[in-house]
């Protein structure tokens, strides 16, 4: 065994296989099914790296320490970082549409500059392997985030653990640190079944990862350690070839179901046993293995390569596809050459300078802070400027996007007001126009209800009509995609209809749009489970006509949509020239007439079943005016129909209103209750 040093090459090479776990799984999953646990071995290695850079340094205070410990954090994490946010946010601007699922994008790259992405993407996403994750530029960010965050906890014991070896108080703080590992590693146990994303992003479910890194450099200089390690040195092939082989072996073979609990403990606990090895034993065959010149070379660069790695996915998945074995070759070819510049010239610009050594750390933090905020404020202006800059088709918001007012001058221009409850969205469309005896419009659905706005807006500006609408995506009130509709949409429900109740009069009516059709394939292009199968169950039309008689017990004319045609793509990721000509967007937005009647067969019956007998209920199909042809095309000439695979763009809004007006005209005409009420 050599002495010791403060530079391990062959733990530097272990980061390359992290990192290339990582790409590979990203450019293709098949290559390397669980590569995604290389963020998780990096994680073991930063907390032994991170522990290991601050022990025998001379820290005469505490300040001292905080003061060099973050400037090297700083120099260390920060110039890559910003560089590829800012690099990324433009690329976003540019090739990334502005629609609903992408609109917080560029916030996504401002809270990655600061550090706190894992908290957005924990509250945007059912978990780290949700779909449209793949599709944002800087999930990744969110374990750097992570680490970050823990930086500031290090701190807090790290002085007198690792600076200041010394004392009666040492091992209690080394218990402590156990203890809250063990903590964490339970509370990640008891959370990923019940919080997948809480569980996924957070740093107190990830904690026990960097501190079981930290413990373990604090355990290997324990003198029986060392010492039995010296007087057996042919255990370090013993220890390492098996250790390698399970990390290997891990990252092979670990599914995304049930992790991080418990699919993240045998990397972490490989990579642990992996590195003391190498650190004990650095003569054996695998740190040689390590620390030879390919896998040195990765590791070094493993940071820059992670950053870009995902942009370069990312972009691709956008343009021209990342489907094919030489896209996939490419992909990986930009990734070492994005990667390796980064390293290059912007990671050793900070680490290998004499003028880094002159800075005064107050200099450092002040220096990143404003380049932080530039970059951060860079990112909410793209944002803002998107719809103009944006060469991406559908960021055209007034063709594209039903949620947006139309933008021509109206001599009676509505006021949009939203309100949150939950995670539903209560809006009123406060037009000034609105005459005496205008009635009331009750919208209430699911986000399909949601992408009527701007349809609903050109109602409200008519001055006929008061509209009100109440979405929850996911909710829709005549719902037989659903065997058993969630607490959360029944607790909805039932207050809307109560509050329709107080609010309603004669003349007043209900409109209920929701998706009814089964989807060819979700937004992102993956499959769905069928949504009926060759029938709908008893249960479910039974649920469906209870819900809908009680509704219409309150006395209003209800309007339920009748069953839409669908598309085979999301026009929004196929509306471009550098997008058009990839594997998912060749096929084109239309299908067969034929095709797409008999997908919508079976929840056009049930509507019609449900609806029987009931007093005052219509069915409005948008069917025939969205599809008139052999086939239906997701275009009406050269403007969309749809923004993605189901819901209606802003051109189909305005072509369906007239005919909307007039079926809603025609449920509650125009009687005397309603003159009364008007005082006419």
């Amino acid at each position: 065994m050599q002495p010791s040093s403060s530079h391990v090459a062959s733990i530097t090479g272990l980061r390359a296989i992290a990192v290339l776990a990582v790409i590979l799984y990203h450019v293709d999953a098949t290559w390397m099914p669980g590569g995604f646990v290389g963020v998780d071995i990096f994680f073991v290695i930063s907390g032994f790296v991170v522990a290991h850079s601050v022990m025998g340094r001379p820290y005469p205070t505490w300040r001292a320490f905080l003061a060099d410990f973050y400037t090297r954090r700083f120099l260390r994490l920060y110039p890559a970082l910003l560089a590829f946010v800012a690099v990324a946010t433009a690329a976003s601007l540019l090739f990334i549409p502005l629609v609903e699922p992408t609109r917080d994008f560029e916030r996504f790259g401002a809270a990655a500059a600061l550090g706190i992405s894992n908290f957005m993407l924990k509250d945007a996403a059912t978990g780290y392997f949700s779909v449209a994750s793949e599709f944002n530029p800087f999930t990744h960010t969110w374990s750097l985030a992570v680490e970050e965050q823990y930086y500031l906890l290090f701190t807090l014991f790290a002085f007198p653990l690792l600076a200041r070896r010394e004392g009666r108080a040492r091992p209690w703080l080394v218990a402590l640190v156990a203890a809250a590992a063990l903590g964490s590693l339970a509370w990640c146990a008891a959370a990923t079944a019940t919080a997948p994303s809480f569980a996924f992003y957070m740093l107190p479910m990830r904690f026990w990862e960097l501190a079981l890194g930290l413990l373990l450099r604090i355990a290997v200089d324990a003198p029986v350690l060392t010492g039995f390690a010296a007087r057996r040195a042919w255990l370090g092939e013993g220890v390492s070839w098996p250790a390698l082989a399970a990390l290997l072996w891990a990252c092979g073979i670990t599914p995304e179901q049930g992790f991080p609990w418990p699919g993240a403990l045998l990397p972490c606990l490989a990579t642990a046993a992996l590195i003391g090895a190498l650190w004990l034993w650095r003569d054996c065959r695998v740190a040689r293995l390590l620390a030879s010149p390919v896998p040195l070379w990765i590791g070094l660069a493993s940071y820059s390569l992670y950053l870009w790695h995902w942009g370069v996915v990312v972009f691709m998945r956008w343009t021209v596809g990342i489907d094919s074995l030489e896209l996939q070759l490419l992909a990986l070819a930009a990734t070492f050459a994005l990667g390796g510049a980064s390293h290059r010239w912007i990671e050793g610009a900070f680490h290998h300078t004499r003028r880094r050594a002159a800075w005064q750390p107050s200099q450092v933090l002040l220096r990143f802070a404003g380049a932080s905020a530039l970059v951060v404020s860079l990112s909410l202006l793209a944002m803002g400027v998107k719809p103009q800059v944006s060469l991406a088709a559908a960021s055209r918001l007034d063709v594209w996007n039903p949620y947006s007012g139309p933008a021509e001058e109206r001599p009676c221009k509505a006021r949009f007001v939203s309100r949150a409850e939950g995670n539903a969205r209560i809006a009123h469309f406060a037009a000034p126009c609105l005459r005496p005896d205008a009635r009331r419009l009750f919208v209430l659905g699911d986000s399909h209800a949601a992408a009527y706005r701007r349809m609903l807006w050109r109602v409200a500006e008519t001055g006929a009509w008061d509209v009100r609408l109440y979405a929850l995506d996911g909710c829709g009130f005549v719902n037989f995609r659903m065997r058993e509709r969630e607490a959360p949409c029944e607790a909805f429900t039932a207050a809307v209809i109560a509050d329709i109740g107080r609010q309603a009069q004669e003349g007043d009516v209900i409109f209920l749009p929701s998706l009814q059709t089964a989807r060819l394939l979700n937004t992102w292009g993956r499959p769905e489970p069928p949504a009926y199968g060759t029938a709908i169950a008893p249960a479910i039309m039974r649920a469906n006509r209870e819900r809908l008689a009680k509704l219409a017990g309150l006395g209003l004319p209800i309007v339920v949509e009748g069953a839409k045609p669908l598309m085979p793509i999301a026009l929004f990721r196929c509306a471009d020239w550098f997008n058009r000509a990839q594997r998912y967007c060749r096929d084109g937005a239309s299908v067969s007439r034929a095709a797409m009647a008999e997908r919508m067969r079976l929840p056009e019956t049930a509507l019609h079943r449900i609806a029987e007998g009931l007093p005052r209920v219509t069915i409005w199909d948008p069917a025939p005016l969205l599809c008139p042809g052999a086939r239906c095309d997701g275009y009406d000439g050269t403007l969309p129909l749809f923004f993605d695979v189901d819901h209606l763009s802003a051109h189909a809004n305005d072509l369906l209103l007239r005919p909307f007006l007039g079926t809603i005209d025609a449920a509650a005409p125009r009687g005397p209750e309603v003159l009364a009420r008007s005082g006419a």
